[in-house]
């Protein structure tokens, strides 16, 4: 009888492919690995596609139209605006993002005052900037401000910083938040700038 049953419901009962499962398991490793590194900055051809994100979006208003990269298509790029609006930076934000950088973005020109605007959850909201040119040592800077976040959540910050003449092509805009404790700093987001 069993037998019986058995060829009568055989067409009926799926058996999982073996490639779906292949796939899982290989979507649960890449998961693992991917959400265990610490955040890496953007390069090359990803660089590219993550500022292509920008193009969707002109005069403070967002349009498929407004996209216009004749080489490339337009998916990737707009995952990558759905991931801007969600807070994703190519800074080398801390893991929890705590200090997202909206402005400057990565290789922007900047002139004094430079004008810098994101979201931040530190202690008392207070975000130190400092912008650097390159081989400075620890501790100089060419200009030093803050800019105050959310302190219970993150919330919007902007702000103004001087800096005098850079002597270098090139530079960084440093934000950290330092404990109140003992000096350290807890973290950090840091965006390549061009003066």
């Amino acid at each position: 009888m069993d037998s019986e049953l058995r060829r009568l419901i055989a067409p009926y009962v799926r058996r999982p492919e073996p490639a779906a499962s292949a796939f899982v398991i290989a979507l649960l490793g890449t998961a693992v690995v991917t959400f265990s590194q610490p955040a890496k900055r953007f390069r090359y051809d990803a660089l590219a596609y993550w500022k292509l994100a920008d193009t969707f979006t002109k005069d403070g208003h967002f349009s498929m139209l407004n996209f216009d990269s004749p080489l490339r298509g337009y998916a990737f790029p707009f995952i990558n605006h759905l991931l801007q609006s969600l807070g994703w930076s190519d800074s080398s934000t801390s893991k929890a993002f705590n200090i997202v950088v909206v402005a400057p973005k990565a290789l922007d020109k900047v002139g004094s005052p430079v004008r810098t605007t994101g979201r931040a959850l530190a202690f008392e909201g207070t975000v130190d900037v400092q912008v650097r040119e390159d081989g400075m040592l620890a501790g100089q800077a060419l200009g030093r401000g803050f800019v105050t976040g959310g302190g219970d959540v993150l919330r919007p910050y902007s702000g103004d910083v001087t800096f005098r003449a850079a002597g270098k092509p090139a530079g960084a805009m440093v934000f950290t938040e330092v404990s109140a404790a003992d000096g350290t700093i807890l973290r950090a987001a840091v965006v390549r700038v061009r003066f």
